[in-house]
């Protein structure tokens, strides 16, 4: 899998401190503090539709949160920046 290096501002819609109806029962956000539902970049909407995998990172007083996610085609790492509340889209993961 190759991946290509992004590094741009996004506009990021999720949920945040919240839990998940599913039927039946109810689901707990992955890391129980958010969750990316879609994202927008350079003016397209993707569509999350797996949380692949989720880690974090500190750089001095800033906490950072990686997130995996999939539109059903590719792999995104979005990174949230708790200090600023900025999200980046960071790479982009492709097959071939």
């Amino acid at each position: 899998m190759s991946f290509t290096q992004i590094d741009e501002p996004i506009k990021v819609y999720a949920l945040y401190d919240m839990i998940l109806p599913t039927p039946g029962r109810l689901k707990v956000l992955p890391h129980k503090k958010l969750m990316p539902l879609s994202f927008v970049w350079r003016g397209r909407e993707y569509k999350v539709e797996d949380l692949t995998y989720v880690w974090h990172n500190k750089k001095g007083e800033t906490d950072y949160y990686h997130f995996a996610v999939s539109d059903g085609i590719n792999i995104y790492e979005l990174i949230y920046n708790t200090k600023t509340f900025d999200w980046i889209l960071h790479r982009i993961y492709c097959e071939g």
